[in-house]
């Protein structure tokens, strides 16, 4: 009986790893995870539980592009502690003129790749206002931008343009939720994808 339910048990925690793109437990099998387009930084996408700061970070965000529908911003990421720790975490945050709080998906914490860069993929599901209203941040931690981009369309097409991390546009407190108090949140677009939520939570 013990052995049976150790059987199931595992079976449950490798399909929900590959709904989320998670790394499966020990003895079961996972696809890997997909780089960002056009690059050959690995992705990595396992899920920190707490937001730990790594103290020192650098990155910029790559050429904004379209995808089934999907507006996709590429970015790297790298730490610059002295020490690696598998608990740093950093992810993407949207902001919107109009909001006093930003929203940080616990989700979309990512841990950063012991040495070199970590490539991440910004998925939205709707494209950003054309008045450049909305914009991206990579952040080591809730206060702690590493690097920007505002959000804008032009000739039809999406475009990401660097600006300060201490730009108005994205100086809104951010707050880190559980993903059950977003409404109808998609699930990933691909393996090294954090979907950015339209709005914040209900």
């Amino acid at each position: 009986m013990r052995k049976h339910m150790g059987a199931s048990l595992l079976a449950g925690a490798a399909a929900l790893a590959l709904t989320l793109g998670w790394p499966a437990a020990s003895g079961s099998a996972a696809a890997p995870a997909a780089a960002v387009s056009g690059s050959s930084v690995p992705a990595v996408t396992s899920t920190p539980v707490n937001w730990v700061d790594a103290g020192c970070a650098t990155g910029a965000f790559g050429t904004a592009y379209t995808d089934r529908g999907h507006v996709l911003v590429p970015a790297t990421i790298t730490h610059c502690a002295p020490v690696w720790k598998a608990k740093f975490a950093f992810t993407i945050v949207m902001f919107r003129a109009k909001s006093s709080t930003a929203t940080a998906l616990r989700s979309n914490l990512r841990p950063y790749a012991e040495t070199g860069p970590t490539a991440v993929t910004a998925a939205l599901s709707t494209p950003p206002p054309v008045d450049g209203s909305a914009g991206l941040c990579l952040l080591r931690h809730d206060d702690v931008r590493v690097a920007c981009v505002r959000l804008g369309q032009q000739d039809g097409s999406v475009v990401a343009t660097p600006i300060p991390v201490d730009d108005p546009l994205v100086t809104a407190k951010v707050v880190l939720v559980a993903d059950d108090v977003m409404p109808n949140l998609p699930g990933p677009f691909c393996g090294s994808c954090l979907n950015i939520p339209a709005d914040g939570p209900a």
